[in-house]
């Protein structure tokens, strides 16, 4: 059985919601000038905090004894991500070059598809998980950031090369 969620954002909010059956269901809260984020998931809240930036290591922190429940290892140039939570492990990965649709596989099999734009989407899942569903965001989210930046930087090279 599939299921499925939609999330949302607006252009300036900073954090996404996340829906099942058009009823908000969870929360990230995902600052723009920080790696940073704080996932609410009814009465639990989770944080994701940066180990490493340059190695691209990120710890998943239950807040409420402080203790690490899963990482993120992010591989910066090849657009992937390996998530673990707990004693399962995922691998995340843009399905498109201009990254709209991503996948996640966990790896007993169990497969996760996020479809979206800058403000909205769907997430089809095998079985119910929000924590992987934000997580994946998140992860889409920091990607996004990464080519944006990496343009903005190609577009001032090119800019300056025209100029000189």
């Amino acid at each position: 059985m599939s299921i499925k969620y939609k999330w949302k954002s607006n252009f300036f909010n900073q954090g996404y919601k996340l829906y099942k059956d058009s009823k908000s269901i969870a929360f990230l809260h995902n600052p723009f000038f920080s790696f940073n984020s704080e996932i609410e998931i009814k009465e639990e809240k989770f944080l994701i905090k940066y180990s490493s930036l340059i190695k691209g290591k990120l710890s998943i922190i239950d807040p409420s004894d402080n203790t690490e429940i899963g990482e993120i290892d992010l591989k910066w140039s090849l657009l992937k991500a390996k998530i673990r939570i707990k004693d399962r492990f995922f691998n995340w990965k843009a399905a498109t070059l201009i990254s709209l649709s991503w996948l996640c596989n966990e790896e007993n099999g169990n497969s996760i598809a996020f479809y979206g734009n800058r403000i909205k989407g769907t997430i089809n899942l095998e079985k119910d998980d929000e924590l992987l569903a934000l997580l994946g965001l998140y992860v889409r989210n920091l990607y996004r950031r990464y080519n944006a930046i990496g343009f903005g930087v190609l577009y001032i090279l090119l800019m300056l090369s025209l100029k000189l």
